[in-house]
């Protein structure tokens, strides 16, 4: 049995989902108590786009193994599969059922935070994403949707959700997408018409010193966006992107806000803790691993015990959180 559920496990990862479950259902056949064919079966259906049969599996299991500690993934499943059906209201209330049951599984909070956002009902997705972070501060997913999520209320802190999620997860196509989408929000109320003629946009919340609840960051803007504007004068011309970069994460290393929230004691404590460690200069490296511009090409490969030991400080710290 465990040599065949390792081949359709290893069929999946390979992308031959039909050919995974063909083997999840000869275990089946054989023993059809075995919990861990059903579980993997069900993650192949769903990943196989098999919507319906995978919602029908996983409802399935949950009656006839109503007590078993790894549910928690079957939850997620269904609930994944249901809202794929176009039924967002009752994935919720499969995502709560989960979670009542398993409140210690960050993956139920962060599929239920997925079904919010796409209903726009983001701040519930906020605190779905917050409470998976709780759990598991490494999950990089989760600080992309928490970046999202937050957005159309806070930019400073959909910054900072950003910026964690390319410490996690530097290269490859998210990463690619990220890294731009948070030069843009970087960059957004600077604007260079020429070389002796740059505009910031400053609105009236950035020059009112009164905080507004929890995680104020309005001041934090207005300093962002000095900076930003800096980048474009001739001293800056001569630093590299990540050396632009290492200036903002300083500042929000340094950001003291009356009401602190999640990401005051989360993302701010982070960068105030690489600076401690003298780690944020490697850290903008890092996350400017996937610019495809050549500019700041091979400062990791010339300092790879730098890299390293960021490397380690960063594990630590996510296991240390979990």
């Amino acid at each position: 049995m465990a040599t065949l559920l390792q081949e359709g496990m290893r069929l999946h990862d390979q992308g031959d989902y039909d050919g995974a479950i063909a083997k999840y259902d000869r275990i089946i056949a054989t023993n059809s108590q075995y919990y861990l064919a059903y579980a993997e079966k069900s993650f192949s259906l769903f990943a196989s786009g098999k919507y319906q049969d995978c919602a029908d599996l996983c409802r399935k299991v949950l009656k006839e193994y109503s007590g078993n500690e790894k549910n928690g993934n079957i939850y997620v499943n269904y609930g994944s599969a249901t809202d794929a059906l176009g039924k967002p209201e009752e994935a919720l209330k499969i995502y709560k059922e989960g979670i009542r049951k398993f409140p210690g599984y960050h993956l139920l909070y962060f599929n239920r935070g997925i079904t919010e956002y796409i209903g726009k009902d983001y701040d519930d997705a906020v605190k779905d994403m917050e409470e998976s972070l709780r759990l598991s501060p490494g999950h990089a997913s989760s600080h992309q949707y928490l970046a999202y999520s937050i957005y159309p209320k806070n930019k400073i802190a959909a910054e900072m959700a950003l910026v964690g999620f390319l410490l996690l997860e530097p290269t490859g196509q998210r990463a690619e997408k990220n890294l731009k989408l948070l030069l843009q929000i970087l960059g957004a109320n600077v604007q260079q018409k020429n070389d002796s003629n740059i505009t910031i946009s400053v609105n009236a919340d950035m020059l009112n010193t009164k905080e507004k609840g929890e995680d104020d960051f309005h001041q934090t803007e207005l300093m962002l966006s000095l900076t930003s504007a800096m980048d474009h004068s001739e001293v800056s011309k001569i630093l590299t992107p990540a050396q632009l970069m290492e200036k903002k994460l300083e500042i929000f290393a340094e950001i003291k806000v009356g009401k602190k929230g999640f990401f005051s004691n989360f993302y701010v404590a982070l960068f105030s803790d690489l600076k401690a460690a003298n780690l944020l200069e490697t850290a903008s490296h890092v996350l400017y691993s996937s610019d495809k511009t050549g500019s700041d090409l091979g400062w990791l490969k010339d300092h790879q015990d730098r890299e390293s030991e960021y490397e380690k400080w960063m594990q630590a710290r996510v296991t240390k959180s979990n």
